[in-house]
């Protein structure tokens, strides 16, 4: 028994330390086998100490007191793709076209597209025109700059990002 609440402790500490986190990462991280993760989230759920957001291609699990614009917000955080679109756009204000975000991601112009309406259907992003251009910017940058602060995040590895690219796109 006391196992079980350890490792219940574990899972719960890592979600609320690092909300948006999917299934295949907590797996990874705590080194669970899949039927002893899915085993302990499920408890997590039932006894209302989580709060999983569940996608045709993905399971996400968020602390409870997160509300929904942060949870569509840091899901995005969580994909290699729109993060590194959110966070050039954090980085510049004015926003940018949609070949300045091509070119400084080096990224195809249909995967940059496809992640673009993304984040423009998850009201992350909008655009804006600027002399007839279409420039891209973050909807509520300080609400990015305040969730990237309060949870201290950081983007993901490349090759990880790589990797889980290729499979999002699918």
């Amino acid at each position: 028994m006391i196992r079980g609440e350890i490792r219940n402790n574990q899972i719960l500490d890592l979600i609320q330390k690092n909300p948006g986190l999917n299934f295949c990462d907590i797996m990874r991280i705590t080194g669970f086998k899949n039927g002893v993760l899915s085993y302990y989230v499920k408890k997590l759920e039932k006894n209302n100490m989580v709060h999983v957001i569940r996608k045709t291609d993905n399971t996400r699990f968020f602390p409870l007191e997160i509300n929904e614009h942060e949870s569509v917000l840091l899901e995005m955080l969580r994909r290699p793709t729109p993060c590194e679109i959110i966070l050039l756009l954090e980085n510049n204000p004015e926003g940018l076209s949609v070949s300045q975000i091509i070119q400084y991601t080096k990224k195809a112009q249909s995967t940059i597209s496809i992640y673009l309406q993304l984040l423009l259907s998850r009201n992350v992003t909008m655009i804006k025109f600027h002399s007839r251009k279409k420039i891209i910017v973050l909807k509520d940058i300080e609400h990015v700059r305040t969730t990237l602060q309060k949870y201290n995040f950081k983007p993901i590895k490349k090759t990880i990002q790589n990797f889980n690219d290729m499979f999002e796109s699918l």
